[in-house]
């Protein structure tokens, strides 16, 4: 009777252990795909915000009246 509880309490622990870590691994990826949406997203965002920034530059370098202007003040 004990040999056959504690073959039970060990199978419990084994089988608790295993699950334990298995659910680790799949939080650990889940945080780290998160990570790499994210910081997917900020590169997109940053290669936006230039190219917003390097059309208003061109922009203003085509514009007569800015470059006039642009002219007096120097």
């Amino acid at each position: 009777m004990y040999g056959l509880l504690l073959l039970w309490s060990l199978g419990l622990l084994v089988g608790g252990g295993w699950f334990y870590q298995s659910q680790e691994r799949r939080m650990r990826q889940a945080v780290e795909d998160h990570l790499h949406a994210v910081g997917d997203l900020k590169v997109q965002q940053l290669v936006h915000w230039r190219n917003e920034r390097l059309a208003d530059a061109a922009l203003v370098r085509g514009t007569p009246y800015a470059t006039r202007r642009a002219r007096d003040v120097i």
